[in-house]
């Protein structure tokens, strides 16, 4: 499943497949606390490792759309 928008994690822990910001193949392990970006991937969501999000940058503000730039 794909995270629509750069966010924090508030519940939940899972794998997310950063390498189109990376480029490193190996899934990164996020908790609480810990940041996720708009346009990765939530590897572990069809294991039903699910993620509560709190929106932290969306369009123009995104790390995706500053690396575009």
């Amino acid at each position: 499943e794909r995270i629509p928008v750069d966010a924090v994690v508030v519940e939940g822990q899972s794998a997310i497949n950063e390498s189109m910001l990376t480029g490193e193949s190996a899934p990164v392990s996020k908790q609480p606390g810990d940041f996720v970006y708009g346009g990765t991937v939530n590897g572990s969501a069809t294991s039903g490792s699910l993620l509560l999000l709190r929106t932290t940058a969306v369009e123009e503000d995104a790390v995706l759309a500053q690396i575009i730039r």
